[in-house]
């Protein structure tokens, strides 16, 4: 038999409210219905709907972010875009007095290769998007050749965007700038921090 704490009292035999009276409850004596066994102790049930109110709206914010993960800082130090995990597309000219990876925000650096998924991303974007992965051609060649290596006379910068269409894929990227015949926009030093780019459209990826 269940024992009631404290013992009810007698005065008019009456129990005001008996859903607040606390029972003592085991798998032999449950607690009456709309009641938890919590401790050896009955409760009132747990209210679940707010709960999951709260998490359905977690899941549109979600949504709304274009399931973006709010756990992943920004990879640009202003604006960009997000093209992948911890891969962004960070746009601003740079050069003498400001360094291509003073684009990337902390954490970031520029990428020296990118994934498929950010590189169709990127590619539909205009501007280009430039790696510190450098490739080369033979100064015979056309634009548009390129080596995955340096071995050549004239550098290539390797990334994605509105760049010329390389002849080969370097690092997952498939898009470059010719140092020899993008020089109204592009200077090319021995790597990226030692280059320029004047127009605010291109600017760096930057991986994390």
């Amino acid at each position: 038999m269940r024992r009631l704490i404290p013992l009810l009292l007698l005065s008019g035999c009456l129990v005001q409210d008996p859903s607040g009276v606390p029972l003592i409850c085991d798998p032999a004596n449950p607690c009456p219905p709309g009641r938890d066994c919590v401790g050896g102790m009955c409760a009132d049930n747990v209210d679940m709907s707010v709960s999951v109110a709260d998490l359905s709206d977690v899941d549109a914010n979600q949504a709304d972010l274009g399931g973006v993960d709010l756990a992943e800082p920004p990879g640009c130090q202003s604006g960009g875009t997000r093209l992948a995990p911890k891969e962004w597309a960070c746009p601003g000219v740079f050069g003498v007095t400001k360094k291509a990876s003073s684009l990337c925000a902390v954490g970031y650096a520029p990428c020296l290769k990118l994934s498929a998924a950010a590189l169709a991303v990127c590619n539909s974007r205009s501007g280009f998007f430039a790696s510190q992965f450098f490739g080369s051609r033979r100064d015979t060649d056309p634009v548009g050749t390129s080596r995955c290596d340096q071995a050549e006379l004239v550098k290539t910068i390797l990334g994605c965007g509105s760049g010329t269409t390389s002849s080969m894929s370097c690092a997952g990227m498939n898009r470059l700038i010719d140092c020899s015949a993008a020089v109204t926009t592009w200077t090319c030093g021995a790597n990226l921090d030692a280059s320029g780019n004047n127009n605010a459209a291109n600017g760096v990826l930057c991986c994390g």
